[in-house]
């Protein structure tokens, strides 16, 4: 996979060391936290499942809240991945679908007082 293609946070590894992508153009070594400059076109591997240095969605009161959000943003990241490796054909469906799936949640989730401010603000 190319460096570009790989959402921010995830960890990848390239030239044989381990490092987790910082921003569009960098990336910081896991081993040193120093950073360096990732050409767009580098061929990274993601060993395993691919993770992230985002922090997990504390328990409590906001817990479901915080979990869709999580949630959303993820498929929005792996969204931006597919985009670069299929076909407009094939993406296009896939994505039009996860965006009709994504409406219907946040229509139920309406009528849930807690993810109303979810819901407001994610449409600001």
């Amino acid at each position: 996979m190319k460096f570009h293609q790989i959402p921010l946070g995830t960890h990848f590894e390239w030239k044989g060391e381990s490092y987790a992508k910082h921003s569009p153009v960098a990336a910081r070594r896991l081993s040193d936290s120093k950073q360096f400059i990732v050409p767009r076109s580098a061929e990274v591997l993601i060993p395993g499942a691919a993770r992230t240095s985002d922090p997990v969605p504390a328990a409590g009161p906001d817990a479901v809240e915080a979990a869709v959000r999580d949630y959303c943003r993820r498929c929005d990241q792996g969204m931006q991945q597919l985009g670069g490796l299929l076909p407009a054909e094939t993406f296009v469906p896939i994505r039009d679908e996860l965006e009709r799936a994504r409406a219907a949640l946040f229509e139920i989730l309406a009528n849930d007082h807690r993810a109303r401010r979810v819901i407001l603000e994610d449409e600001e």
